[in-house]
């Protein structure tokens, strides 16, 4: 039976087909037999994973032919057969381990297959004893000898993502739990393999991208969009065989219908604006990072043409799979009924420089222009009106640090010897801040209720982290804005990276509070910390600073961030990254290595952050909406995805951070325990792990108990917030010293005309 119909794709780039697919045909088959994924008999004398039939119908070669059109037939060949290999694993481990239930067997399984996948390509790997570690041992052998060890590196990783998070899906269904959204959206990039498979794009297209290039914002965003892309296309062509035949729960159509409360008609349809929120955010990574990201690294003219030419193939790779999904009869496409609108799409003139079409069908749905004209569209400083925040789930008790009142009267101290309570200087002075509105804000509070039992000192400190990230940004909201010109925000992290030198010694002299501040956090705090420690904090502030510059970037070009963007980068904009990194800290000197990368603990971290950045989010709106002109926000955000009202975008946010906390219990419950079980942790260690997490309960829910208690969300605080912000939207009145304060900050030269965001 139907469950629903295709919705209309936004469909920007033609699917082309490689020539060679014929061959290509011929030779995976030939490859299945030799490994024994085709044949049956040699390995499992049960019934066979696969017979020659369905293998033929579901055509992996031809996904291959769509999504490498321009690829030599051998190497088209090997992307074929990893392709056939990562489909087979799937239905293997459904097959074997899935279907009976077989938890303890499954991990033991997945545990050894990275030993199929030597780091030095010259080193033996193990005999292989099924067609699984056949065919890994095969490909790994035949892929990575002429790719540099960082290439051989990140792709085992990317294939051992891929593998561990069946585990998850397992778990999933053994205890009947539907993932919330966001728990969805972090596990299905990695469970289907869109990263993996960008990897193979890169491999095709013979581009070995450099470190720097991989780990810049702009690449990255490349190619998580293209992950994203791949796994919701796959989720809305495959619920009919995972969600109905085989019994899985982790589907992103399946997720929103359970979390939403739909039919699961709306929710494929939701999905797919999700989908075209992410194919939006690729073009305009394209367009507007792509070009100071080749600056920022100096790339030279080949660096540049090989990102430009990964570009472009994960146009075709993203087109390829679309075409192929239509036709293969792996997803019963076919029982789903064709896409609505899906008539021939008009061809329009297309060219970016350094690509390589010239044309591209741009799927012209009424929904998807809709959403276009929604995120382009907000007018800033408009009238929202109060929006009563929904009650967030919090099960942790709160406590207050029996310091409070001593830190109250030392965060105003501290304050005021950075410069915080003194006007900007020039002809109009401009206060960011003043002892009465610092009083109403009460950063010691937040701090005292989210770390009960700490001393003074650290408590002290944990306040003036606060207090040092919100005043900066709110320097950035009241005097910057805007007028910030884009290459200085871009330049801002290696400005405040002066202030926070390796060895401890200031070199650099701080010329304003933020610079000033963070000179002196720094100093106290990194005395404390061991290296390790020290280069995660000084890693969560340069991304905060990244953060501050993206937020910037939204404003320039007034576009409401897509809403997976958003969630992502709030683990950086909310601040919460300095807070998990001295959490950290005290955890990577005494805890192992793989005990903080495993999903258990990694999920927990992740819940943790997005529950403060919702929670801030909820309570901040009118102020960031209606008083700053902000529209970084992630009701904002929700409320122009979904088209829908602000008090049902306000209810959707709480229930997605009340989602979060029960997916905090829920590991707390059943994942967490199998992970110390099976890590065998000394009990020092084991109690130093579960004292991070004790942190991270009474993070969250001192933060919901600030936000609760705070005037810096209240109407007297809101209107003064709009006077300040409508006095200086104009050109800011330079004087020397203003200019010098903005420079300061900026770490470069400011446009003439410098306003408030908006």
């Amino acid at each position: 039976m139907q469950t629903f119909a295709l919705p209309a794709f936004y469909l920007p780039w033609p699917g082309r087909r490689n020539p060679h697919l014929a061959g290509t045909r011929a030779a995976c088959k030939a490859w299945s037999y030799e490994m024994g994924i085709l044949g049956g008999g040699r390995d499992d004398p049960g019934e066979p994973v696969w017979d020659e039939a369905s293998f033929d119908a579901m055509d992996i070669a031809a996904l291959a032919a769509y999504g490498h059109p321009d690829a030599a037939p051998a190497d088209l060949d090997l992307i074929a057969e990893w392709y056939v290999w990562g489909f087979y694993v799937d239905d293997f481990l459904l097959h074997v381990y899935k279907r009976p239930n077989d938890r303890a067997g499954a991990t033991t399984y997945l545990a050894g297959l990275p030993r199929f996948m030597p780091a030095d390509p010259s080193a033996a790997a193990p005999e292989p004893a099924d067609p699984v570690q056949r065919g890994l041992t095969d490909l790994w052998a035949r892929t990575t000898p002429n790719r540099s060890p960082v290439w051989r590196q990140r792709f085992r990783c990317r294939t051992n993502d891929t593998l561990q998070d069946t585990l998850w899906e397992m778990t999933n269904i053994e205890t009947g739990s539907v993932p919330n959204p966001i728990e969805c959206f972090d596990s299905r990039r990695k469970l289907f393999g869109g990263g993996w498979a960008a990897m193979l794009v890169e491999y095709a297209a013979g581009i070995d991208l450099a470190a720097p290039t991989v780990a810049s914002r702009a690449c990255r965003v490349l190619t998580e969009t293209f992950a994203d892309g791949a796994f919701l296309r796959n989720d809305l062509f495959s619920y009919q065989r995972e969600i109905n035949e085989e019994g899985e729960l982790d589907n992103m159509v399946l997720a929103l219908e359970c979390f939403l409360g739909i039919s699961p008609q709306e929710a494929a349809e939701v999905t797919n604006d999700v989908l075209t929120s992410r194919m939006y955010l690729f073009e305009h990574t394209l367009v507007t990072e792509v070009e100071p990201m080749f600056e920022e690294l100096g790339l030279d003219t080949q660096s540049r043409g090989e990102v430009l030419r990964y570009a472009a193939a994960l146009q075709d790779a993203q087109a390829g799979l679309h075409e192929w999904s239509l036709h293969s009869t792996r997803y019963r496409a076919a029982q789903q009924g064709t896409p609505r609108d899906s008539a021939p799409c008009p061809v329009f003139p297309f060219h970016l420089p350094g690509l390589q079409h010239a044309a591209a069908r741009i799927g012209l749905s009424q929904r998807s222009t809709g959403l276009r004209r929604r995120m382009y569209g907000h007018a800033p400083f408009s009238s929202v009106g109060p929006v009563t925040p929904g009650p967030v789930h919090m099960p942790f008790a709160v406590g207050v640090n029996q310091h409070l009142d001593a830190s109250r009267r030392d965060i105003l101290d501290w304050c005021r010897a950075m410069g915080m309570l003194a006007a900007v200087p020039g002809p109009v002075p401009i206060g960011v801040w003043n002892e009465r509105q610092l009083s109403g804000d009460d950063f010691a509070l937040w701090a005292a209720a989210s770390q009960p039992d700490v001393p003074l000192d650290t408590l002290n400190l944990a306040a003036q982290w606060l207090a040092w990230r919100a005043y900066a940004d709110d320097a950035l909201a009241y005097v910057l804005g805007a007028g910030w010109n884009l290459p200085a925000s871009r330049r801002f992290p290696d400005r405040l990276a002066q202030f926070m030198p390796a060895d401890g010694v200031q070199r650099t002299p701080p010329t304003n509070p933020v610079e000033r501040g963070l000179a002196d956090l720094w100093g106290r705090t990194g005395a404390r910390l061991s290296r390790a420690g020290r280069d995660l904090l000084g890693a969560a502030v340069l991304s905060l600073a990244e953060g501050w510059a993206w937020e910037l970037a939204n404003q320039a070009y007034n576009r409401v961030p897509d809403l997976a963007d958003y969630l992502e980068m709030r683990r950086h904009t909310s601040g919460s990254g300095i807070q998990l990194a001295l959490i950290q800290a005290s955890l990577v000197d005494q805890v192992p290595a793989e005990a903080l990368a495993a999903r258990p603990v990694r999920a927990l971290m992740a819940a943790t952050q997005d529950v403060v950045g919702l929670v801030n989010d909820l309570f901040s709106y009118p102020r960031e909406i209606e008083y700053e002109g902000d529209l970084n926000n992630a009701v904002l955000a929700v409320e122009t995805l979904l088209g829908c009202s602000r008090e049902r975008s306000a209810a959707i946010i709480a229930n997605l951070a009340c989602a979060r906390v029960l997916e905090f219990e829920r590991l707390l419950e059943l994942e967490l325990p199998a992970l110390l079980e099976d890590l065998r942790l000394a009990p020092e260690r084991q109690d130093c792990l579960t004292g991070a997490i004790s942190r991270l309960k009474s993070w969250m829910s001192g933060t919901l108990h600030w936000h609760e208690t705070t005037r810096r969300y209240g109407e007297p605080t809101l209107i003064n917030s709009l006077a300040l912000c409508r006095r200086v939207r104009g050109p800011f009145p330079h004087g020397a010293g203003a200019s010098e304060w903005l420079e300061g900050i900026m770490g470069g030269p400011v446009s003439v005309g410098v306003g408030c965001r908006g």
